[in-house]
C-alpha cells in the first residue's frame, strides 16, 4: 500500500472504488510508518472494526532512497544559490500541489524573500518556463534519469516538494539526503515534527501559500548553516534495499500465505 488511494482521485466513483478495495481480503505491506499510522487512526482496511481481521499479518517497509556524494567544502565554495521545485502539474499527481507551489514562489519573489543570487528550477514532469515576477523565471527541466537525478540534487540548496497526503513522499527525503533544505507540507498525522525526525533538513509547513512562503524564508536562513545541512543529509531512512526489505521481513510475508 503506497498511498491511501482515494486521495489520488477526485471525490466520486474512482475514490469510492479505491476505498472499497480495502474491504477485500488482503495482507497489507505499508510503504511507510506514517501511512500505516493513518490507516490505524482511521480504522481502515484490516484496522476496521469488523471481526476476523488478523492484525499480525501486516508489515511496514520504507523504499530505499538514492544516495548522494556531498561534502561541506563543495557547499561552502558554491558561487550560486538554487531552488529546485518538484513540479508535477498532471491531475494524477494533484497531491503534489503544483499550483500552490507556483503561487508560493511568485509571492516569495514579490516579497523580495529571494535576492538576486537565487536561480529557480523545477524537475518532475513539466517542461518550459513560468514567469515568477520581477524578471525571475522558473525553468522546468522535466523528468531526469537516475544518474542525472543523483547529480542534479547535489547542485541545489533549497527544495520544494509538497505532498498533501499522509505519505511522507521520497522526494523531500532524497532532497534532504542531498544536503538541501527542503520545504514540504504537513497533512493529517504527518506533522512537521515527524518529518524533522527523518531529517532536520526537512521543514514541514501547513498546506497554504502563506505557510509555504514563510517556510521558504526560514529555509533560506537554514541554507547558510552548512554543518547542519551535512548532518541532516544522514537521513533516518533506508539507503539500500537490503535494509528496506530484510530477509526476516521477506520470510514473515511468505509465512502469511503458507
Amino acid at each position: 500500500i503506497q498511498e491511501y488511494e482515494p486521495f489520488t482521485f477526485p471525490m466520486g466513483t474512482y475514490a469510492a472504488l479505491a476505498n472499497e478495495s480495502y474491504g477485500f481480503p488482503h495482507h497489507p505491506l505499508f510503504s511507510s510508518k506514517l501511512l500505516k499510522e493513518y490507516f490505524e487512526l482511521n480504522q481502515l482496511g484490516i484496522y476496521a472494526k469488523e471481526k476476523g481481521r488478523d492484525l499480525t499479518k501486516a508489515a511496514i517497509f520504507e523504499n530505499a532512497i538514492a544516495t548522494f556524494d556531498i561534502n561541506a567544502e563543495t557547499l561552502e565554495k558554491r558561487a550560486y544559490n538554487r531552488v529546485l521545485f518538484y513540479a508535477r502539474p498532471e491531475p494524477p499527481a494533484s497531491r503534489n500541489m503544483f499550483e500552490t507551489g507556483i503561487l508560493a514562489l511568485k509571492q516569495a519573489v514579490e516579497k523580495g524573500i529571494f535576492d538576486d543570487t537565487w536561480e529557480f528550477w523545477a524537475a518532475g514532469t513539466a517542461y518550459g518556463e513560468i514567469p515568477l515576477g520581477k524578471g525571475r523565471r522558473l525553468k522546468m527541466i522535466g523528468k531526469l534519469s537516475l544518474d542525472a537525478y543523483q547529480k542534479t540534487l547535489t547542485e541545489f540548496d533549497l527544495g520544494i516538494s509538497l505532498m498533501y497526503t499522509p505519505h511522507p513522499s521520497l522526494v523531500p527525503i532524497e532532497m534532504a539526503a542531498a544536503g538541501m533544505v527542503v520545504i514540504t507540507t504537513n497533512c493529517l498525522n504527518k506533522t512537521a515534527e515527524k518529518m524533522a525526525a527523518i531529517s532536520p533538513n526537512i521543514v514541514g509547513v501547513e498546506a497554504s501559500v502563506r505557510a509555504i512562503v514563510d517556510g521558504l524564508a526560514n529555509g533560506i536562513e537554514q541554507c547558510g548553516d552548512i554543518e547542519r545541512r551535512i548532518a541532516g543529509a544522514d537521513v533516518n531512512w533506508p539507503k539500500s534495499w537490503d535494509e528496506s526489505l530484510p530477509t526476516t521481513l521477506i520470510h514473515t510475508m511468505v509465512e502469511w500465505f503458507d
